[in-house]
């Protein structure tokens, strides 16, 4: 989020003195998909929005033609930003993903040990009773 807020106010500066227009996209892509990545996705699009508006309106006081800007410009760097948030949301989704199947799987193999120790105690408890009873039976034969 710092590098994102960090990169944002910069470029917010760098328009602010008056430099000539740049690319905006590229300067955040990397921010944006951290972003999203971090689960910060309504932040990232927010200042996105933020961001192509300011770009947009320091374009036209600089007197950039408006149709050019809105048909040539502005498509690409939209389409770059969403593509930064969508691949950085994206690649949270597998991380949590992958998380959840582990943790399935580990609980998975603790319901087997579980089942196998009970299964184990039952089978002990079965033998300790035949014994018993076969031991009960020889002595009661014995003392007849």
């Amino acid at each position: 989020m710092l590098v994102l807020i960090l990169t944002s106010l910069g470029i917010c500066v760098y328009y602010a003195l008056e430099y000539p227009p740049i690319g905006l996209a590229l300067p955040i892509a990397a921010a944006l998909f951290s972003a999203a990545e971090a689960g910060r996705l309504r932040i990232g699009i927010i200042i996105s929005v933020i961001l192509v508006g300011l770009a947009v309106y320091f374009q036209i006081v600089g007197g950039r033609h408006v149709g050019q800007l809105i048909g040539y410009e502005l498509p690409p760097v939209i389409a770059l930003m969403g593509a930064s948030l969508a691949l950085g949301d994206g690649a949270r989704s597998r991380r949590l993903l992958r998380e959840s199947q582990r943790e399935r799987e580990r609980q998975a193999r603790l319901e087997q040990e579980r089942r196998a120790t009970e299964q184990r105690t039952a089978d002990r408890l079965r033998l300790a009773r035949d014994l018993h009873d076969a031991l009960g039976h020889n002595v009661a034969l014995i003392s007849l």
